[in-house]
């Protein structure tokens, strides 16, 4: 059992996005950051297209959902994350019937998990992060709320939040 008060780890979650590693190497990483950056502090037109060329068929495919994940886990660069952010909600969105119910909790828990760990950083370093995240996680609770009582704990995880420091406090009241 967890002590009162500590964040719960996923052990699914943290494996899950362990297994995503053969998703995308760290040159590809880089490359889509670049992308990333391109796409939203374009130098030139041309830059911006050849950016949005390259990155829209990660938000038109669910098959590229693994990826997104990838880059969520293991981003730091602030326009990387909010394009995998959007990118997953917009696909979870249209896609929700096709996620399977071991997906759609393991998504639950790292998006927690994720916020718990890296929120109070992210609220830092590069707050404009932070929605976009906080947004995914709603979406994905809010589309699963009717699938069962498993989905519902949410005050339960959101109240952990609550009991840490004033940033994790900002983030529970966001969520």
């Amino acid at each position: 059992l967890q002590a009162q008060g500590e964040f719960p780890s996923s052990n699914v979650a943290v494996a899950h996005t362990r297994s995503l590693w053969a998703a995308m190497d760290p040159a590809a990483l880089q490359q889509l950051e670049g992308y990333c950056h391109a796409l939203y502090n374009p130098t030139s037109q041309a830059d911006m297209k050849q950016a949005h060329a390259a990155l829209l068929p990660l938000v038109q495919n669910p098959q590229c959902m693994p990826q997104l994940q990838f880059v969520l886990a293991h981003t730091s660069n602030p326009h990387a994350l909010i394009f995998s952010a959007t990118g997953l909600s917009k696909l979870i969105t249209s896609h929700w019937t096709s996620v399977s119910d071991q997906q759609k909790e393991e998504m639950r828990n790292f998006l927690f998990d994720y916020l718990a760990k890296n929120g109070p950083d992210l609220y830092r370093s590069a707050p404009m992060g932070v929605s976009p995240v906080v947004r995914l996680l709603c979406r994905v609770i809010k589309l699963a709320w009717l699938e069962g009582p498993q989905y519902q704990n949410i005050t339960d995880r959101v109240s952990v939040f609550l009991q840490h420091s004033s940033i994790h406090w900002v983030l529970g009241l966001e969520i």
